[in-house]
Formats: C-alpha cells, structure tokens, sequence
C-alpha cells in the first residue's frame, strides 16, 4: 500500500484491494480532516522483532513505519477527525 502526502495530508492511497477498502471508507466520512498525517514514525527498538497484532507493540517493531491519520488530539496535536486510523509497515521505503 502507498500513502502519497502532500502538506501534512494523504493526497493519495494506492496498491492492493485493501488500498481500495480504506480509500473508499476515509471518502465516505466526508470530512477533510480524516486525511491529517498525524504521526510518522520509524520502529528503532532492536529488541522488539516480533509482530503480536497489538498495535502499540506493532508500531514499534524494529525496521517498520508507523503512520497515523486522522485525529492528532489526543497525540499532543489539534485535530479531531471523525476516525484515526494506523497503519505498520515491516519493510517500507520513505
């Protein structure tokens, strides 16, 4: 899956059918806000290596990208969107 940005928003996502899937139901919130990057960050702990499917072990598997979208109010920044969402990639290109 591609994320394409552009001034602090996803202008674009791409890639398989589960690009499809989350395009359509950030589309279907109508609201412009759902599209904040709200976070971007790397996966540096050496001793995290296992994926366990809980996001805030997942986010910080080493080697990965993290993203969220959306809500960053309760992340310390101002935005409250109608969703947040996150996603995890294990070998990403940035």
């Amino acid at each position: 899956m591609t994320f394409r940005t552009s001034k602090g928003f996803v202008t674009d996502i791409e890639g398989s059918h589960q690009a499809e899937f989350l395009a359509d139901l950030l589309a279907r919130q109508d609201d412009r806000w759902v599209y904040n990057l709200a976070q971007f960050a790397f996966g540096l702990n050496p001793a995290c290596i296992e994926f366990t499917r809980e996001m805030l072990n997942d986010e910080r598997v080493n080697g990965t990208v993290h993203i969220g979208i959306g809500t960053s109010a309760n992340l310390g920044g101002n935005v409250s969107a109608k969703t947040h969402f996150d996603a995890v990639a294990r070998a990403p290109t940035v």
